[in-house]
């Protein structure tokens, strides 16, 4: 069975919300928005560790868990980390940077998702599913940071 279930249909596609609306919110002409944009980057950086954690999560169910997807299902949380402290920090990383780094990112991650897919550790319809989230969000997650 392809066909992707109800809620994470739903909710998966409702996770689009928060960024389309911070974007809308960071082009209205108003001080109190200035630079708000920045929070969907962070919204991006959010996602990408859900992400690992849902790696981590499959290959977790394997009686040896394959090294290699347990060492990168911790990376998207470290390198999200890393980029905030870059931002908030004396190096103040430009939110087109951390934008551009979480998007790219994003839009490998189904390359993650496929390897996870083809050895039978994700649900059937788990691919239909990512694909074009993937590709939203890590577009959304670039144009936040260009915004920013």
């Amino acid at each position: 069975m392809n066909k992707i279930p109800f809620w994470p249909k739903v909710l998966g596609f409702a996770g689009l919300l928060p960024p389309i609306a911070i974007i809308a919110l960071g082009e209205m002409n108003n001080p109190a928005t200035h630079s708000f944009s920045f929070w969907g980057v962070v919204y991006g950086m959010l996602i990408l560790t859900f992400l690992g954690g849902a790696w981590w999560a499959f290959a977790a169910q394997k009686a040896k868990p394959p090294a290699g997807i347990m060492i990168l299902s911790v990376l998207p949380s470290l390198i999200a980390f890393m980029l905030l402290v870059l931002s908030f920090s004396f190096m103040n990383l430009a939110p087109r940077l951390s934008g551009l780094v979480v998007g790219i990112l994003i839009l490998l991650s189904p390359l993650v998702d496929g390897w996870l897919h083809q050895r039978g550790m994700t649900p059937k319809w788990w691919m239909r599913l990512r694909l074009p989230l993937s590709l939203m969000l890590g577009t959304l997650t670039i144009l936040a940071g260009h915004l920013a």
